[in-house]
């Protein structure tokens, strides 16, 4: 087996390395000692630049890359026109208000040295979609993983073990989470679940999806919708296996409540399960014990039955069914129960 470095140098520091070094191949300096790196830098810097700028087509000649000016990942003076400011990301979210800092940054510079500014949010992990519409309204375009990869794999045999070690990596986490479609729902891994959510994000617009911790080293969730009994959000949540009805009673979301949490709890509870006997929905039942935070399961549906058995493979098309069915339902049961509200 050949090692690959990326499957030791994994931090983001160690993917800001690697593009600030692709992209120096794009330089007139550098390009005739391996034009295949040198194409490939090139491409990728004009997609780059044309996520922002789409009519900005000139012959690239001169590239200065920088890492970590006013703590800005990787800056790219191109041509001495355009300042490329990439917010670089692996598996970590945007944090910390830092994409306005830097392109505050950096507009100021670009202002004092005649350039255009080109912000861009590469992230070779995997995030919702509502948060990288959130970025795109901070006036960053975001770059996927998977915009990455249909460049680089437009330019094989660079000769550089450095660029195909990358190359597989990224290709090796594209493949893992695609698994999902592949795999036994019993063998699917954290990067099946990823790629399950990832579908599901694109097809059904989820509220959100992410990592949740807990004593036992925390699981995936993914929130199907948010709607309300009363001012108290109620909503369907999928947390890598069961299909849960929650109801939140978190008092920055629904200010001071009068009634126990449990008694709240208790209350939709029984409607809930009450509209599922009415709807001939069986699968809806009582969880093994109830939770005492502010988001709490009230009913659930085993994976078996809304996913799969262990021994099957998805068939997404139906999985999407039935969730979108689920989804119907719990609306409608709001929409009887709703006077019920405390």
């Amino acid at each position: 087996m050949k090692p690959n470095i990326f499957s030791f140098a994994t931090r983001e520091l160690s993917q800001d390395g690697f593009f600030a070094w692709l992209f120096q191949w794009a330089d007139e300096r550098c390009y005739s000692h391996n034009t295949v790196l040198g194409e490939c830098a090139r491409d990728l810097i004009l997609n780059l630049i044309q996520k922002q700028m789409p009519d900005y087509r000139p012959q690239i000649h001169s590239v200065e890359p920088e890492r970590q000016w006013e703590g800005i990942d990787i800056c790219l003076d191109v041509n001495s026109e355009v300042l490329i400011v990439i917010e670089d990301k692996t598996a970590s979210r945007e944090h910390s208000d830092q994409l306005n800092r830097y392109r505050a940054a950096a507009t100021g510079w670009c202002k004092n040295n005649q350039r255009q500014i080109v912000c861009v949010y590469l992230t070779t992990g995997s995030e919702p979609n509502s948060a990288l519409d959130a970025i795109g309204k901070k006036g960053f375009a975001v770059f996927s993983r998977s915009n990455v990869l249909s460049i680089l794999r437009r330019h094989p045999n660079s000769g550089s073990d450095i660029y195909s070690d990358y190359v597989e990596h990224i290709e090796n986490i594209e493949t893992s989470e695609q698994g999902y479609v592949t795999r036994k729902i019993k063998d699917w891994d954290w990067q099946c679940w990823t790629g399950f959510y990832r579908f599901l994000d694109d097809n059904l617009h989820l509220i959100s999806w992410g990592y949740v911790p807990n004593p036992s080293g925390g699981f995936l969730n993914a929130a199907i919708n948010w709607l309300y009994w009363g001012r108290f959000p109620v909503y369907i949540q999928i947390e890598q296996g069961p299909l849960c009805f929650k109801i939140c009673t978190d008092p920055d979301e629904v200010g001071e409540i009068a009634l126990d949490r449990s008694e709240i709890r208790a209350k939709w509870h029984a409607c809930l399960l009450s509209c599922a006997k009415e709807y001939h929905l069986p699968e809806i039942h009582r969880p093994d014990r109830f939770g005492k935070g502010v988001y709490m399961t009230v009913a659930l549906i085993e994976r078996a039955t809304w996913l799969g058995s262990d021994d099957a493979i998805l068939e997404p098309g139906d999985v999407l069914k039935r969730i979108q069915s689920y989804a119907k339902f719990l609306a409608t049961a709001i929409r009887q129960t709703q006077t019920e509200a405390p």
